[in-house]
């Protein structure tokens, strides 16, 4: 027993490492996924949920890091626009602040965006299904 614990404390710590090393959203989240679907799979509680659990997770996955992505680089050209050649050190600080409500701003509106769209199509399968 103390052998198997001892494995998967290790492979929390490996998943761990990897994931803080690891680039962009869409890896890491799924890294995670998969992690959670062995773990389930491993101590059998769930049965054949695991899957289902894998499938809703990945595609949480997916629309989180669609707008951590996208907002990541729009906002990220807008702040290399903002600082220009990096020599004004005020524009350094007004554009950390720009920078910083702009991933706000695009990060809720994405959100509300994607929320939207579930919603629609659940209202879609529920017309269908009448």
């Amino acid at each position: 027993m103390n052998s198997l614990k001892f494995t998967v404390t290790l492979a929390v710590v490996a998943l761990l490492a990897y994931s803080t090393n690891a680039s962009p959203c869409t890896d890491t989240c799924s890294g995670q996924c998969g992690f959670a679907q062995q773990a389930c799979e491993l101590t059998g509680l769930l049965g054949g949920l695991c899957k289902t659990q894998a499938t809703v997770c990945n595609t949480a996955c997916g629309a989180v890091c669609n707008c951590v992505d996208t907002c990541g680089a729009t906002c990220g050209q807008q702040l290399a626009e903002c600082r220009g050649d990096g020599n004004n050190p005020l524009s350094l600080i007004t554009c950390g602040f720009s920078f910083s409500a702009c991933n706000a701003l695009c990060n809720t509106q994405c959100g509300f965006t994607t929320v939207a769209g579930v919603v629609d199509t659940l209202a879609g399968s529920f017309a269908g299904a009448k």
